[in-house]
């Protein structure tokens, strides 16, 4: 059985290939977390769900993404398009 931060993992890198048509791996993921974590201008916060995850608009390759992260696992939920409603 996998861990949940290894399920957020699996089902992030499913939703860039679907939304995005990239494949993104560990690196990549790692990269955006950090930008998050650090809050760099490459990425900017949208707004808080719950207590654990909050919605930040990231830039994967040349696309504009919302990313949910998950403050307590350090780690990403998913990836969203920015058409979403959140």
């Amino acid at each position: 059985m996998v861990s949940k931060k290894a399920a957020q993992n699996i089902h992030t890198k499913r939703r860039a290939l679907e939304r995005f048509g990239v494949e993104l791996n560990k690196k990549d993921i790692r990269q955006i977390v950090s930008d998050i974590q650090k809050q760099k201008d490459t990425v900017s916060f949208v707004k808080t769900i719950s207590n654990r995850v909050s919605v930040w608009e990231v830039s994967i390759l040349e696309n504009k993404a919302l990313a949910l992260y998950d403050k307590k696992r350090k780690n990403l939920v998913t990836l969203l398009l920015t058409s979403y409603e959140v």
